[in-house]
């Protein structure tokens, strides 16, 4: 079907004024790259080691971010808190006011003097948080935390739990995540785009996979040894 004078012009008209607007940056094809992209926000109120209270309400407007375990844990928690503390030292200045909030899973064992000796032990920056249970499950849900008690043979029990550690912005937006294995230099660039509140936030590297409201056992790299 041949298109009309009149309807033709018209669609030129409309083709170039698209043109003008992208060239101006008047049309938006979508979220931009510069902005950190939310994946989920995630919400607690608990209690530090030192008895203060603290949730996520009061601590918008600061970056922080966020992991969940226990002061048992073999193998997997005090690496990661550990990392943690390097990469702050790393990053010098531009860490200061920067924390770690350590939720503990295991409210049970982890007293609040327990809990304040052993984040102690990793330096500054990191912040021991406990709670009664339904307060720490009700955190855990918030960030998607799958975890489960695993009795051992000796009577006692280990914890399963997501070893992700939440990096939120300071709108209480969880925007990004760390995770073992994780080479020190891509660490640090996520981290300082959240602190420098600058270019993009990458909400998940290519090789890893966004999270899903089902996060859970299957989609993690590791599983801790039970015996």
């Amino acid at each position: 079907m041949t298109r009309s004078p009149l309807l033709h012009h018209a669609y030129r008209i409309c083709v170039l004024l698209a043109l003008i607007s992208a060239a101006l940056g008047i049309v938006s094809v979508g979220p931009s790259r510069n902005a950190p992209q939310a994946l989920f926000a995630g919400e607690f109120r608990l209690v530090s080691a030192d008895g203060a209270r603290v949730d996520s309400q009061s601590l918008k407007g600061r970056a922080y971010a966020v992991f969940f375990g226990y002061t048992h844990c073999p193998g997997v928690c005090p690496t990661t808190l550990a990392e943690f503390a390097a990469l702050r030292r790393d990053l010098g200045a531009k860490a200061d006011g920067f924390a770690l909030y350590f939720i503990t899973l295991d409210p049970e064992r982890d007293t609040s003097a327990v809990l304040k000796d052993y984040v102690a032990s990793f330096g500054p920056g990191i912040v021991g948080l406990r709670g009664l249970e339904d307060e720490v499950v009700a955190a855990a849900d918030s960030f998607r935390v799958h975890h489960r008690r695993v009795r051992l043979d000796d009577g006692g029990y280990a914890i399963d739990h997501n070893p992700a550690v939440f990096i939120v912005d300071p709108e209480g937006r969880v925007v990004d995540m760390l995770m073992l294995g994780m080479t020190r230099g891509a660490a640090l660039a996520k981290l300082e785009a959240v602190l420098s509140h600058s270019a993009r936030v990458t909400t998940l590297s290519a090789t890893a996979a966004p999270i899903p409201a089902s996060f859970g056992f299957a989609r993690l790299p590791w599983r801790e040894a039970v015996p």
